[in-house]
C-alpha cells in the first residue's frame, strides 16, 4: 500500500525541488514531531513554485541491488514521488535562482561577460585554470557575499592545493606507521613468510587472493636480474624457464597496498591470527575503524579535487538531507542507517535525539549541533577520522606537536615574526620615546629579554603549543626562539618543572634559594616581578615590528562564516590531544 505526506515547497531549482514535511515520531512511548526534507525530480518544474503545498509518496526502501539506483558509500539516494498540488498558496516574492552564466558574471569583479560554455573556457584557458577546480572553488565563492576578483579566486585553489598538500604528507605517514606496526607484530609473532601466504592461498577471500598474484607479478618484474631484491625474495627455478615467486617480504608487498587494500589486509590477519590483536603498543581494532574512514579524504586530496568546498558545502553528498535524518533520529523507515558502525560519533546520538525534541539546552545544544554535522558530511567526517588517526600514532611528542604546528599554520595561525635587531633600532631612534624611557628599554629591558630568549632556547624550553596573539618567532643575532610571552606561558611552566626536578629530595628550600631559580631572577627576573608591566611593554615592542604574514586564500576564506566556525572547532579539538 503507498502511503501519501503531505509538504510544502521548500526550494526550486532547475531540474529538482526540495519538500519540506512535518512527520509523528515515536519513542519509548513518547509521540513528538520531527521536520524532514525530501528532493523530488521532474521534467516541467514550471507547474511547481515555492510555496505550493503538496501530497508526495515516499518510495519503499531502495537496494543497492537496483540498477537504477545512485549509491552513496553504499546506500541508494531517496527521492520523493508522485508529487501533486494540493493548494497553490505560494510566497509572494520568489527570488529566481541565477543561471550558471549570471552567477559567474555577478560574483567576478570586473565581470567577465560570460555567455556559453565556450566563453567559459577561452576565459579559464586565459588564467590557467581547470574547468573541475574552478567548478568546485565556485562553490567557496559563492559563500562570499562580495564580489571577488580572479586573483582572489586563485588564491583559494592555490590554499586548497596547500591544505591537500598537508593531508597527503600526514596520511602518508600514517601509512608508513601502520605497515612498520604491522611488520613488527608479524616479527614479534614469528609469522613467516610462506606461512602468511598458504594462509592467504587456502582463504575464501579472493579479493586478497587475486590482489596479492598481481602484486608479486608486479614485483617480480620489478626486482627480477637486481641484486638488490635478490637478497630476500626467494624463486623456485627450472633450466630455461622464468623463476617463479610464490611469496615476498611483508613490508615489500605492502608497499603496493591502498588503504583501501591495507584494511582487508589487517583484518585477513586478525582473522587468521589469534594473537595479532592482543598488541599493547596498537589498539588493532581502533586503527581498522580509522583506516575505513581515512581513504575518502586521501582519495580527494590525491586526485586533484577540491578538499574545502566538499567540507564547506553540504550538498557534496548526494544523499545529505536524509543522511541528516537518519543520524539525527536513528533508525529512519526510508534509509538504512550505517552510522551505528561509526565509532567516533555515536556516542552522541541519543543526545542529540533530545536536543532536537528540546530537551536540551546551550551549551550542549551547539557541541551536539556540531556534531550532527560532523556525522552529515562525509568528507568532513573523514578529516575528524584522519585528525584522530594522526594525533593517535603520533606517539612521539615533538612529532605531534610538529603535526598540530602545521595544522595550525595551515588554518593561518602564524606566529608573529619578529626581527629583534628592528625592535633595538626602533628605541634607539622612536620619536615617541622619551630619553628616560629610552634608557630604561635599553639598560633593562632589552638585554633581560635577550638573556631570556637565550636561556629558552639552551634549555630547550621553545614553545610548541597553540598559536595566539602572545606567540612570537623571535630573530637575533642569526638565532631563532619560539616562545610565548601570556602569562600561564608554557615553558615557563616546563621550565619551572624542570628546576623542582633537579631537587627531588629539597621539599623544604624555597625555588628562590635553588641556583637556577636565582639565575632566572638576576636574568630576567624583571617579566616575572608582580608589579612590573614589562612582559606588557615587550609584547608592545615586538607587535610594533613584527613582518606580516598573510595567506590571501585564507583571507578570502575568512570572509565564509562557516569557515570561521570550521577552524574553531578544529583547532578546538588540537587541543585535547596531548
Amino acid at each position: 500500500m503507498t502511503i501519501y505526506f503531505e509538504g510544502t515547497i521548500s526550494r526550486l531549482s532547475s531540474y529538482f525541488g526540495i519538500i519540506t514535511f512535518d512527520e509523528e515520531r515515536q519513542s519509548e512511548e513518547e509521540l513528538y514531531t520531527v521536520k524532514r526534507s525530501i528532493p523530488f525530480f521532474s521534467n516541467d518544474l514550471s507547474q511547481y513554485s515555492v510555496g505550493n503545498r503538496v501530497s508526495f509518496s515516499l518510495p519503499q526502501t531502495i537496494t543497492s541491488e537496483d540498477n537504477n539506483a545512485l549509491l552513496v558509500r553504499g546506500q541508494a539516494v531517496q527521492f520523493a514521488t508522485n508529487v501533486q498540488v494540493t493548494n497553490d498558496d505560494t510566497e509572494d516574492v520568489i527570488d529566481e535562482p541565477l543561471d550558471f552564466y549570471q552567477l559567474l558574471n555577478s560574483k567576478l569583479n570586473p565581470s567577465p561577460n560570460l555567455t556559453n560554455l565556450s566563453s567559459v573556457l577561452e576565459f579559464l584557458k586565459r588564467h590557467n585554470l581547470r574547468y573541475s577546480t574552478f567548478n568546485e572553488i565556485l562553490v567557496l565563492s559563492n559563500l562570499i557575499d562580495n564580489q571577488i576578483t580572479i586573483d582572489d579566486f586563485q588564491a583559494m585553489i592555490d590554499y586548497d592545493k596547500k591544505f591537500k598538500e598537508f593531508i597527503m604528507k600526514w596520511v602518508l605517514f600514517v601509512e608508513d606507521d601502520i605497515k612498520a606496526r604491522i611488520e613488527s607484530r608479524i616479527v614479534e609473532l614469528g609469522i613467516t613468510e610462506s606461512d602468511l601466504f598458504d594462509k592467504v592461498n587456502s582463504s575464501d577471500n579472493n579479493y586478497l587472493k587475486n590482489k596479492i598474484k598481481d602484486f608479486l607479478k608486479k614485483i617480480k618484474k620489478n626486482y627480477l636480474l637486481r641484486d638488490s631484491g635478490d637478497l630476500r625474495l626467494h624463486y623456485e627455478t627450472e633450466t630455461d624457464n622464468l623463476p617463479k615467486l610464490r611469496s615476498a617480504p611483508v613490508d615489500i608487498l605492502m608497499d603496493e597496498f591502498t588503504v583501501g587494500d591495507l584494511l582487508i589486509f589487517i583484518e585477513f590477519i586478525n582473522d587468521k591470527y589469534n594473537d595479532f590483536k592482543d598488541d599493547t603498543n596498537t589498539d588493532w581494532e581502533k586503527v581498522s575503524d580509522f583506516l575505513s574512514e581515512l581513504k575518502l579524504v586521501r582519495n580527494i586530496s590525491a586526485h586533484g579535487n577540491s578538499f574545502l568546498s566538499a567540507i564547506l558545502d553540504e550538498k557534496n553528498n548526494p544523499n545529505y538531507l536524509l543522511e541528516t535524518n537518519s543520524h539525527i533520529y536513528g533508525g529512519d523507515p526510508f534509509y538504512i542507517d550505517v552510522s551505528k558502525e561509526t565509532s567516533v560519533f555515536h556516542l552522541v546520538r541519543s543526545p542529540i535525539r533530545l536536543v532536537l525534541k528540546g530537551q536540551v539546552g546551550n551549551p550542549q545544544h551547539i557541541a551536539l549541533l556540531w556534531t550532527q554535522k560532523l556525522l552529515n558530511n562525509q568528507t568532513l567526517r573523514s578529516f575528524v577520522y584522519f585528525y584522530f588517526m594522526t594525533c593517535y600514532l603520533t606517539q612521539d611528542t615533538s612529532l605531534k606537536e610538529k603535526f598540530k604546528h602545521e595544522l595550525r599554520e595551515i588554518f593561518g595561525e602564524f606566529d608573529k615574526k619578529v626581527n629583534f635587531e628592528k625592535v633595538v633600532s626602533n628605541v634607539l631612534f622612536d620619536p615617541s620615546l622619551d630619553e628616560e624611557n629610552r634608557k630604561k628599554l635599553l639598560e633593562s629591558l632589552i638585554p633581560q629579554a635577550i638573556n631570556m630568549f637565550d636561556y629558552v632556547k639552551e634549555h630547550n624550553y621553545e614553545y610548541m603549543g597553540c598559536g595566539g596573539d602572545t606567540i612570537y618567532e623571535i630573530t637575533y643575532s642569526n638565532k631563532k626562539v619560539r616562545i610565548n610571552l601570556s602569562d600561564n606561558a608554557n615553558w615557563h611552566l616546563y621550565m619551572l618543572k624542570d628546576i623542582a626536578d633537579k631537587h627531588p629530595n629539597d621539599d623544604t628550600a624555597e625555588t628562590s634559594t635553588w641556583p637556577e631559580s636565582q639565575e632566572i631572577r638576576e636574568k630576567f627576573g624583571i617579566f616575572f616581578r608582580e608589579d612590573s608591566n614589562a612582559r606588557e611593554t615587550l609584547i608592545r615592542m615586538l607587535d610594533s615590528n613584527r613582518e606580516l604574514e598573510c595567506n590571501e586564500g585564507i583571507k578570502q576564506l575568512s570572509k565564509i562564516e562557516e569557515f570561521q566556525k570550521l577552524k574553531s572547532l578544529f583547532l578546538d579539538i588540537l587541543n585535547l590531544f596531548n
